[in-house]
């Protein structure tokens, strides 16, 4: 499930209008999706033909999941978790910012392909759920694509016996033992993992 925030600061920047088409177009592509309006006007929600007692308010305030939140709407594969005549509240009782988040885990997978958020065109706590919603699942997006490259890379170069082994050698002119072993070392953004020697030297007993 891909998530996509739509938020602009700016009112008439076409933000509802991008949020309708696109989650029309990802439906007629054969995508489900689901459009969560944050915004208080609900020209999403007027636009996509939707009408429902409880929306996004009661997701965010009363904590409802979003599968019981979610109406059908006029667009083929789409629904949309409305709002009501209540979300302006919101910002005054919403008392957990991490209320749609939770609400997004706790979603049972596999039944939406992507969610759309509309924001309102000011910096309000909305538009902060929204932004901060978006920002959360990219960067977890990238650590988890992160720890699935490095699993490929140490696949492609597995590390063999010998080069774990500990050789000890006598060394008359120093008498002291040397041991070599091979580390690994991975650097971000690299594809290849390199095998620098590294040397250790410990003093006799």
């Amino acid at each position: 499930m891909r998530t996509l925030a739509i938020v602009n600061l700016k009112g008439g920047s076409c933000k509802s209008t991008t949020a309708v088409s696109l989650a029309a177009c990802l439906g007629e592509k054969g995508r489900r999706v689901l459009l969560v309006d944050l915004d208080p006007a609900g020209n999403a929600t007027w636009w996509l033909g939707a009408a429902a007692e409880r929306g996004t308010y009661d997701v965010l305030v009363k904590g409802l999941p979003l599968a019981d939140a979610a109406v059908p709407t006029t667009a083929r594969r789409v629904d949309i978790v409305p709002a009501t005549e209540w979300l302006a509240r919101a910002e005054y009782e919403l008392k957990d910012r991490q209320a749609l988040q939770k609400a997004l885990a706790a979603m049972k997978p596999g039944r939406w392909d992507y969610v759309l958020f509309d924001s309102p065109p000011s910096l309000t706590v909305l538009s902060v759920v929204a932004y901060s919603v978006q920002v959360r699942r990219t960067e977890a997006a990238k650590r988890e694509r992160a720890v699935t490259a490095r699993a490929a890379v140490v696949e492609r170069n597995p590390v063999q016996k010998s080069d774990l082994s500990v050789n000890v050698s006598d060394k008359s002119d120093h008498k002291q033992d040397t041991r070599a072993a091979w580390t690994p070392c991975w650097t971000p953004g690299r594809k290849t993992v390199t095998w620098p020697r590294c040397w250790t030297r410990w003093p006799k007993n």
